[in-house]
């Protein structure tokens, strides 16, 4: 019974080492990608922004 008890605790050992490397692995891979992509969805909601403002101040003004 001991034995059972004991290899349940390295199961689960292995598991948690397991989802733990896979976390650094996709932290690396974001940190790495991920930047360029923030960098341009900032860049296109701040376009984006720009040209509503652009079109609400346009409408807004007398003919």
């Amino acid at each position: 019974m001991k034995n059972l008890n004991k290899k349940k605790g390295q199961g689960l050992v292995e598991y948690a080492l397991i989802v733990g490397l896979m976390a650094v692995l996709l932290v690396a891979v974001l940190s790495g990608v991920g930047r360029d992509s923030v960098a341009i969805l900032y860049k296109t909601i701040a376009y984006s922004v720009d040209n509503v403002e652009q079109g609400v101040t346009d409408a807004t003004a007398e003919p």
